[in-house]
């Protein structure tokens, strides 16, 4: 009988811990929308890395971690699945046309071209930094 009480503790004891650590396992929709932005900022950097050729552009701020800060908030069985997929980096590529497009590169000198792109690159960076730097629940919407 002794036996039997100790197992169903056991047992007890192992679903109290199998159903916390599934409630824990889920991120909340704060966590989720902030790895979210850090995905999208994520694929930002990625995408300034490429055209610098893995240099640092003048007046371009340093690109926080995105990546682990996205893992951080909403954990890597949520973050890597969508880091796999084309639609972050499609809708990071959208954008940064969107912002480029802002000033015709029609009858722009190569340097006027130059500058553009890194005060695009700058304002893309900046912006998620500020965003990395607020945290979950602070980063503000509409990215």
């Amino acid at each position: 009988m002794m036996i039997s009480s100790s197992l169903r503790s056991i047992a007890a004891a192992l679903l109290l811990a199998g159903a916390t650590t599934s409630v824990l396992a889920e991120p909340t929709a704060p966590q989720r929308e902030f790895a979210d932005t850090m995905m999208l900022c994520n694929s930002h950097a990625l995408l300034q890395h490429m055209y610098a050729h893995g240099k640092q552009l003048p007046g371009v701020p340093k690109a926080a971690d995105y990546r682990e800060l996205a893992y951080r908030a909403a954990g890597k069985e949520y973050v890597d699945p969508l880091l796999e997929s084309r639609a972050v980096r499609d809708k990071a590529v959208e954008q940064l046309e969107a912002l480029l497009n802002t000033k015709p590169y029609d009858g722009l000198s190569e340097k006027e071209r130059d500058d553009h792109m890194n005060a695009t690159w700058s304002k893309v960076i900046s912006t998620c930094n500020e965003w990395a730097s607020a945290g979950v629940g602070k980063a503000p919407k509409g990215k």
